[in-house]
């Protein structure tokens, strides 16, 4: 499956910024998550092989926890890592609202600069 996102025009902003905002916990704890859910606690190792895991808050105030595996980091263009739902100690779990969610996604990112 392949996904594209772009910035429409009046939100422009360099790749070495959407790099940071993507990378750095200060920058994606104001952002990233489901519409609604409050951040909770995360720790982001930025390495091959190293982790983001991220606890987020539901309405409801059930928490959720999930991860990233890296596996490639070239600043600032592209980032590749697995995605799952996880437990507090990192361990990969099913997801909470439907078992048939898949265990992993492989997630390849590129930023790339548009005219």
């Amino acid at each position: 499956m392949h996904c594209a996102v772009a910035i429409h025009p009046g939100d422009e902003a360099p790749r070495d910024l959407v790099f940071q905002a993507l990378t750095e916990p200060e920058r994606l704890r104001h952002w990233w998550g489901p519409k609604g859910f409050t951040w909770v606690s995360c720790t982001l190792d930025l390495r091959p092989g190293g982790m983001f895991h991220y606890c987020m808050r539901s309405p409801g105030s059930q928490d959720t926890w999930g991860k990233w595996v890296y596996r490639e980091i070239v600043p600032p263009e592209r980032i590749v890592f697995v995605s799952s739902f996880a437990d507090e100690h990192g361990n990969t779990v099913r997801a909470p609202f439907n078992a048939e969610w898949p265990l992993e996604i492989l997630t390849t990112l590129t930023l790339a600069e548009h005219e």
